[in-house]
């Protein structure tokens, strides 16, 4: 006689075993606290795309991280070892898929994935995920390093200046050389798009309907995101530029722009002299 609890029990193992990532990947890239955790949030609340809870570097040993370097939130200080184009040891992209399978809704037809080092392997990823679709999030680089530095002060793993904070120069260079990085390697690839985190946040059902429009998603409405989960703290939708720069002091400000004024002015930022 034929159990059927056991029939049903091998069918959900198969169906497991069976179970493939959505077929597309949309990956979200850019600095550190740039607003790529917000971004991915608000994309993750359309019925077609697949997120996922954490990191996805978290989720397979195929990458290597900054953090096993003692550079948290400062990959461009190990990015020799970091760059998959460099490694001699490149990730198996069959292990790739396999981890990270079992965390996508594979009844959904986008998989959406957002670690910050992948901004680094563009072109790795443009090969082997069949042209991914890539957002860029661009972020004032005065929030940005204020951001790094106040966020790695307590975080440091094999630190190579524990318990204490990142010089602001240090932060400051990790938003430039992203945005250079991520710069060229954009342009080799053939799905990307481009947005500020102030236009989201400031203009945000508007910044996200014209990225809806670009994305091949059938349906293009959404359900609102109204917060955001950030390192466990649920934290409104608005513009925090304003009070991370205000954490900035003169000579703070006067040393981010020795080492990003140009990009700041390429980006369209105003330059702040630290007395405004």
């Amino acid at each position: 006689m034929i159990n059927t609890q056991s029939i049903s029990l091998f069918s959900k193992l198969k169906n497991t075993l069976q179970k493939e990532m959505p077929e597309t990947l949309i990956l979200v890239v850019g600095c550190y606290n740039s607003g790529t955790t917000l971004l991915s949030s608000a994309l993750g609340q359309h019925h077609e795309i697949s997120g996922l809870k954490t990191e996805g570097v978290s989720l397979t040993k195929e990458f290597k991280t900054p953090e096993e370097f003692g550079w948290n939130r400062l990959w461009y200080k190990c990015q020799d070892q970091l760059e998959i184009q460099k490694l001699t040891q490149v990730p198996d992209i069959n292990q790739v898929r396999k981890d990270w399978k079992q965390y996508f809704d594979n009844n959904k037809s986008f998989a959406l994935e957002k670690s910050i080092i992948h901004s680094l392997n563009i072109d790795w990823f443009e090969h082997h995920f069949n042209h991914p679709y890539f957002i860029w999030i661009i972020r004032n680089g005065y929030a940005v390093a204020e951001g790094i530095r106040r966020r790695t002060l307590h975080k440091q793993r094999k630190s190579h200046l524990p318990g204490q904070p990142y010089p602001i120069e240090w932060c400051a260079q990790q938003w430039v050389t992203s945005n250079q990085i991520i710069t060229q390697k954009l342009k080799h690839t053939k799905n990307s798009y481009q947005l500020f985190y102030e236009d989201l946040v400031e203009e945000y059902d508007e910044n996200i309907q014209q990225l809806l429009r670009w994305l091949p998603v059938q349906s293009k409405t959404i359900t609102k995101l109204k917060s955001f989960t950030f390192h466990q703290k649920t934290l409104p939708i608005q513009n925090m530029n304003p009070s991370s720069i205000k954490r900035l002091s003169i000579e703070d400000i006067q040393k981010v722009n020795s080492i990003a004024k140009n990009e700041l002015k390429k980006w369209g930022y105003t330059i702040l002299t630290g007395t405004e």
